[in-house]
């Protein structure tokens, strides 16, 4: 019970810090409409909201996010705009925030606004001057892509975002690797990219200054391991590369985890687990209806044809399909 008070508390108090730019708005206009917050006074406050909302969207409350977001980037844009001492901190700021717009809309599969985001926020990491900022929206063009279209490379995005490999910090550098690796046509080549990926990432992920926004970790490098192993027709390696990821992800319902149960699903595929499969399908379902993402409503009904194209058979498959009906 403890435990449930101080997350429902964590989770208010992060509302609160998400929502204090549009109260502190409010309260400008309400006292005097002649007037409006500068870069010196927006600055503090969106130094806070921005981490409150990546915590909220990595905790799965991503309507909390998605309802602010707006907000955020009309305040901070014609600010990145202004030429000031502040500029490149409130172009940091935007960057994030278009970031964090990309995901969302990526929630909703409008994958074209989802990339409008990722050219934006490439743009204002530019204006900062942060390679971090820059390589990381690179990142999630690539994401949006993939879930544009899973079959397609995306090659040519994370090359991109290789130009900035010596200038990024370890936790990023990694996740390059990482991702050019997944693409790679050999299986020499995919193997010493996805190592050099475990070898450049740091122990304590979080500890790195590019963590909170990135989330990138060891789950990433596992995860595209499988997806590796998956290519090259290795499931018993693809089995448990995908269970390791499992091992970094916790146990709430958030877009990290409805992403990890669909590969289990396909890995038991791949592995010809229908025991696993059928557990892991059943808990992606109860998952997504407390998630409310067309996204993964979508992906449940793709990840039960690809169950019974492998099972066509078995009962137990075809009723799945009442779950989600």
């Amino acid at each position: 019970m403890g435990q449930q008070q101080n997350g429902v508390s964590r989770r208010q108090a992060l509302q609160f810090l998400a929502a204090l730019p549009l109260v502190m708005l409010g309260l400008r206009q309400a006292g005097d409409t002649q007037s409006a917050l500068n870069a010196e006074e927006i600055l503090p406050l969106y130094t806070t909201s921005v981490p409150a909302c990546w915590r909220l969207y990595y905790g799965g409350e991503w309507l909390d996010v998605e309802r602010v977001l707006p907000t955020y980037i009309s305040h901070l844009t014609p600010l990145a705009h202004q030429a000031s001492k502040y500029q490149k901190s409130v172009a940091g700021l935007l960057s994030q925030a278009h970031q964090l717009a990309s995901e969302i809309t990526i929630q909703r599969e409008d994958f074209g606004a989802s990339l409008e985001h990722c050219k934006q926020a490439l743009f204002y990491g530019q204006v900062a001057g942060d390679p971090n900022l820059q390589a990381g929206s690179l990142i999630r063009k690539g994401n949006a892509l993939f879930y544009r279209n899973p079959n397609r490379s995306n090659l040519d995005t994370y090359l991109e975002a290789m130009r900035y490999i010596d200038d990024v910090s370890p936790l990023l550098r990694g996740r390059i690797y990482s991702e050019v690796g997944l693409k790679q046509g050999t299986e020499q080549d995919m193997l010493r990219y996805l190592g050099m990926a475990h070898e450049s990432t740091p122990d304590t992920p979080e500890d790195d200054a590019y963590y909170l926004y990135s989330h990138s970790d060891h789950y990433i490098l596992y995860f595209n391991d499988a997806l590796a192993y998956l290519k090259l027709g290795q499931a018993n390696d693809a089995w448990k590369a995908i269970n390791q990821a499992a091992t970094y992800v916790p146990d709430v319902v958030n877009a990290r985890r409805m992403e990890l149960l669909k590969y289990l699903v396909i890995c038991s595929i791949a592995s010809s687990d229908l025991e696993e499969g059928e557990h892991h399908f059943k808990v992606m379902v109860e998952s997504a209806s407390v998630l409310s993402s067309d996204l993964w409503l979508g992906d449940i009904q793709d990840t039960h044809q690809q169950m019974l194209v492998k099972w066509p058979t078995e009962q137990r498959v075809k009723a799945l399909a009442d779950m989600f009906r």
